[in-house]
């Protein structure tokens, strides 16, 4: 067990180094602030497109890297 890491979005904070990661907290916390009717769904669907977005970013950095 690594320990307790929060029961809602507004607990978890990214380290400096996490640019991306901290991107798309920020992006969840607002969604949290100003969910409709407190519908978790729209949250948890603007999450996985959040993610989907940092792979993709990070996907090319390896295809770049990889191409050097």
């Amino acid at each position: 067990m690594t320990g307790y890491i929060g029961s809602s979005v507004r607990e978890i904070e990214a380290t400096p180094d996490a640019v991306l990661t901290a991107g798309l907290l920020d992006r969840l916390k607002d969604l949290d602030a100003t969910r409709i009717n407190k519908d978790d769904q729209i949250v948890l669907r603007k999450a996985v497109l959040g993610l989907l977005a940092i792979v993709a970013e990070l996907e090319a950095r390896i295809v770049e890297l990889e191409a050097r």
